[in-house]
């Protein structure tokens, strides 16, 4: 059978003298391999394709029971120039590839979460800086899609839509992180002891994560953090990544 679909490189292999084999998302039919043969030698434009953040049209052959699928065509959908020149910017389009890769079963169709990715690769190419705010925001997103929002309770972000620091309610001194029931509310509100000391959330952090869910994605790079702030936003991320889908994630802000 011949797929025609549209898809992202999230990784790529050497495979003998001169093939590739690469792991895509694709639109239609989540995530899948395909073998390149001959991509490396002079004569082929495919190695200049198939790398890792690449939007590329592509038509493949599959037949039922492999996992590896031999290529036909490739042409590239969308140029992303700031991701080829920029490291930053590199940096965290891998690390996006690396959450996919790590949480995505592959065989497994969503084009909610192909959606996500190329609406976050492509505001991360357009962003002239802060690509580092683009990790925690695309993985508070990314549980989302898959059914696990982080919904913040009492006046945190719960009106506010600009990428700036939403107005907390200052009787509030600390939120918890109820992970389990996907939710962080007031300290006030939970009942004595229920609390571990590493789920207790600094407010400033917290109107932080809700202006990371909530920022338009062409916005994201004008939102403003220190390295602690970001450090402390993406670990909180990836721990609730980590619990909902039971997989480990690197940690790392670059």
């Amino acid at each position: 059978m011949l797929v025609r679909t549209q898809a992202i490189v999230l990784r790529r292999l050497r495979y003998s003298d001169s093939s590739i084999i690469a792991t895509l998302l694709t639109a239609d039919r989540g995530v899948e391999s395909i073998i390149a043969k001959g991509a490396r030698s002079g004569k082929s434009r495919l190695a200049a394709l198939l790398q890792p953040l690449e939007e590329l049209e592509l038509q493949y052959y599959v037949k039922p029971g492999r996992e590896l699928h031999l290529l036909r065509s490739a042409e590239r959908v969308h140029l992303r120039r700031r991701l080829l020149s920029s490291y930053d910017h590199a940096l965290a389009g891998y690390a996006i590839a690396e959450i996919v890769l790590r949480i995505e079963l592959p065989g497994h169709s969503s084009p909610e979460v192909f959606d996500l990715v190329r609406q976050a690769l492509r505001a991360l190419d357009q962003a002239e800086n802060n690509p580092q705010v683009f990790l925690p925001a695309f993985a508070l997103r990314y549980a989302a899609v898959h059914g696990f929002p982080l919904r913040i309770e009492g006046n945190a972000g719960t009106e506010h839509m600009a990428p700036s620091f939403p107005v907390l309610d200052s009787s509030f001194s600390a939120y918890a992180l109820m992970m389990e029931e996907g939710r962080l509310c007031p300290i006030q509100t939970i009942q004595s002891g229920r609390v571990s000391p590493e789920n207790m959330i600094e407010p400033a952090v917290v109107a932080m994560l809700a202006t990371l869910q909530r920022c338009p994605w062409e916005e994201l790079s004008s939102v403003a953090m220190d390295t602690a702030m970001l450090s402390a936003c993406q670990t909180l991320a990836y721990r609730y990544l980590e619990y909902h889908f039971e997989r480990r994630i690197q940690r790392s802000v670059h």
